[in-house]
């Protein structure tokens, strides 16, 4: 039964072929629009979800109060706030620190290019899941003299060569020798890095940040359970007022994995951030959706008088009124998905301009069951809801009245009464 509404439908669609096209030319742009926007939330919704122990993952934030009684919240903390949160908050199963990403010239022999780095402990590389994949992963960073590199940065630098055991020169004269490789970087992450030097460099080349006022850090923790956030929280906030009695900055933990979507605060209250503009471009794409939706329903009930006939043709030889509901949403449903068709391939040709504009490297990936069954899902939400009305209104027709009305109205007709 399902094949024969398929059928019909696909023989309807090539007999009325302008009807058709101006359908699937309207649902095709709605459906591209959608595909861009689900593509561009989904990016945004997977940052740093491939942490292996992320939801035991935290940013160490810093409220900074002022005498006008205003909080100013940011991430930059002291540099020896990592060793008291070791040594004090036993809900803290490892802690890490880094520094600001930099950029530095990194050269080889006669291979030189400037690449984006941290300086970060050997923590770093166990809080957070960047896998090391030559070298000794239990200790990436040996001494202050060593080194962590990407893989992409090794195959720039060294080709084919082994990288472990080289020399090479960081910026104007300090040298470092490669002690790990590290699996590229994901483009989802928040933190983004070509090459990682022992935070114990960067504290020598800045000793300011060993005032408990400086800011010159970032702190991480990973808690033994995520359950021990509330515990650790209260310990944590008075670490810095206990090290430095003037100081009025006090130290809270926050998910990492809300860093990038909640970001900003105020008073020390998390007010939102890119969160805010995921909320606005999905209400985008359902306005689009709806749109399109409309659009559709408006040329097919336009179109209802031509296929009147039909319909009291249909229920005359015993078709009911379901069947015909059946009928109509199948060939909405048909338009629906020819229209995604037609989408991806507009997607598929504007993707890297899509990519220049949005700074991102997002690519089609259907093997990923969200984004398949997500367009899928949208193309098929689409269709139900584009042929919805309009099949309920013909497959209201009464079919004495119809066939009535059609005689009547024929030219045959109105011949025979002007004979008489």
């Amino acid at each position: 039964m399902l094949q024969n509404y398929f059928l019909i439908a696909w023989r309807n669609l090539l007999r009325h072929k302008g009807y058709a096209f101006i359908n699937i030319l309207g649902l095709t742009v709605g459906l591209a629009a959608n595909v861009f926007i689900l593509l561009w939330v989904t990016d945004e919704l997977s940052f740093d979800r491939f942490h292996a122990n992320g939801d035991r993952i935290f940013q160490v934030l810093v409220n900074s109060e002022y005498p006008d009684g205003s909080i100013e919240t940011y991430g930059a903390t002291p540099a020896k706030l990592k060793a008291v949160i070791e040594s004090q908050i036993p809900e803290v199963e490892l802690a890490t620190q880094y520094s600001m990403e930099t950029e530095l010239l990194v050269k080889h022999e006669s291979n030189a290019f400037n690449e984006s780095g941290i300086y970060a402990d050997a923590a770093l590389f166990e809080v957070f899941s960047f896998p090391i994949v030559s070298g000794d992963p239990t200790q990436p960073l040996t001494d202050i003299k060593s080194i962590a590199i990407s893989e992409n940065l090794a195959k720039k630098l060294f080709e084919k060569e082994d990288p472990i055991g080289k020399t090479l020169r960081m910026g104007e004269s300090n040298e470092l020798m490669v002690t790990s490789v590290f699996e590229n970087i994901p483009q989802n992450s928040s933190l983004q890095f070509d090459f990682v030097i022992p935070f114990e460099a960067f504290v020598k080349e800045n000793p300011w940040t060993q005032n408990w006022r400086s800011g010159g850090s970032k702190t991480a923790v990973m808690l033994k359970s995520a359950d021990s956030r509330d515990a650790a929280d209260q310990k944590l906030s008075g670490l810095i007022k206990s090290n430095c009695a003037d100081c009025s900055t006090t130290p809270v933990l926050f998910p990492y994995l809300k860093s990038r979507l909640y970001s900003e605060f105020e008073n020390g209250k998390n007010t939102g951030g890119r969160i805010q503009q995921v909320f606005l471009f999905g209400a985008v794409a359902i306005l689009i959706l709806v749109m399109a939706c409309i659009n559709f329903m408006n040329l097919s009930t336009a179109r209802s008088a031509n296929r009147s006939r039909e319909v009291g043709v249909r229920k005359s030889i015993g078709a009911k009124k379901s069947d015909l509901v059946i009928q109509f949403m199948t060939e909405s449903v048909l338009l629906s998905f020819i229209a995604l068709l037609f989408a991806m391939g507009i997607v598929q040709m504007l993707l890297p301009f899509f990519n220049d504009i949005t700074a991102k490297s997002i690519e089609l990936d259907f093997t990923s069951p969200v984004f398949t069954f997500g367009i899928l899902g949208v193309a098929a939400i689409c269709g139900l809801l584009a042929g919805s009305y309009p099949a309920f209104v013909l497959s209201a027709f009464h079919p004495a009245k119809v066939l009535k009305r059609n005689t009547q109205a024929s030219p045959e007709t109105r011949c025979a009464k002007h004979l008489w």
